[in-house]
Parts: C-alpha cells; structure tokens; sequence
C-alpha cells in the first residue's frame, strides 16, 4: 500500500475527523506517491494497538497534527501529539505540523492550549486536500536536497505566527485509489488504550 518500506507522514486525527478530513487527505497522499500512516490502514484484528501507534511515531519523519474542537478533548490524540513534540524537542529529527480544522476560535485556543506549537507555521483545512499534499512533496523535496548537501532555503513552514489556508490550485486528479477497509473499526475505547503507553514515551 505505501510506496516506501517506512511511511513518513503520521496523521494525528481525532476519529471524528477521520471520514471528512483525515481520509481525504490519506486518498490524496496515495494519489501523490507520499508515504503516510492512518490507523485504520495499519491496525489489523489481532494487532496491538498501543504497539502499532509507537511504531508509526517512531518511524515517522513528519507528524500532521489534525487539531480541531474534537482533537482537544482527546486524551489519546493528544497523547501522540505529546510524543511527537518529545521527540522534536530531543533533535531525533521528527517533525510536528499543525493543521487547524476550525475558524477563529479554535486559532485561539490552539495558541492558548499548546504553546509549544505556537512558534510554528501552522495551515488551516479549507475542505481541499491538495495544499497539503503539496507541503508534504515540499518537504519530501527539501529533505532530499538537505540530505545531499544542497539544501536551499528554510521550509516556511517553521515560520512563527504565520498561517496558510489549505487551497486547490492543480488541476483535478484522476478517481482515488479505492483504500482498504480494516478487519474491525478503530474506536475511541480502543485508541485510548494507548494512553498510558504514549505518556510514558513523553516522560
């Protein structure tokens, strides 16, 4: 299913975002050859949960961070979000990107409820996935160049205080990839089975 051995892109989702953003956005990376891991491609019956969700943070470059008013109330999703910043803030090279799905409230509260993600360039969901997509080939790019000594300007995505609204400027992709169904769902009972394991990670 992916198109590399390691998938690069975590995405940090509440499950009620799943189907009207999170999904798009899996659809669209798949159209675009990006590598990426969604829970609900990757858990399969039997598996374990808290194991599965550790192996994709830990094996993925960049964390897209879905913050929206559902996402705060969370205490799984904040959970690897927390992780994640963990693990950016010791250097071991893992990127976290924000993406607020809400208007002017939730801009306030994210500045308010995560301050160590306040420095950051962070992009809002407009109903398109194809700005996405192309911040994630961007910085598939720069990783590349940084990798063999031609790196060229700073990602402005590390830019503080900026915001940019996800639009669709390319013209229209062929039908979606159909994407695989789990065996089971993926419910919120079952995704917070994580917590425990994932604080422990953050502390």
């Amino acid at each position: 299913m992916q198109s590399s051995p390691k998938p690069t892109f975590f995405l940090c989702h509440a499950s009620e975002d799943k189907e009207t953003v999170v999904q798009q956005v899996s659809r669209a990376m798949e159209c675009a050859g990006i590598s990426h891991w969604m829970d609900e491609e990757e858990i399969l019956r039997g598996d374990s949960i808290p194991r599965k969700i550790q192996y994709g943070l830990a094996n993925c470059e960049f964390v897209i961070v879905f913050v929206s008013e559902a996402f705060l109330g969370k205490s799984y999703a904040n959970a690897e979000m927390q992780a994640a910043i963990h693990r950016e803030s010791m250097h071991e090279g893992q990127r976290v990107l924000p993406v607020l799905v809400g208007g002017n409230e939730l801009r306030d509260r994210f500045t308010e409820d995560y301050p160590l993600l306040s420095h950051k360039k962070y992009l809002e969901w407009s109903g398109d996935p194809e700005g996405l997509v192309r911040e994630a080939q961007r910085l598939i790019e720069k990783r590349a160049k940084k990798s063999d000594g031609s790196e060229s300007q700073p990602s402005s995505i590390l830019q503080p205080h900026r915001r940019e609204t996800i639009q669709s400027s390319s013209p229209a992709r062929p039908d979606p990839i159909p994407m695989p169904t789990p065996a089971t769902p993926i419910t919120d009972l079952d995704r917070a089975h994580f917590l425990k394991e994932a604080m422990a990670v953050v502390d």
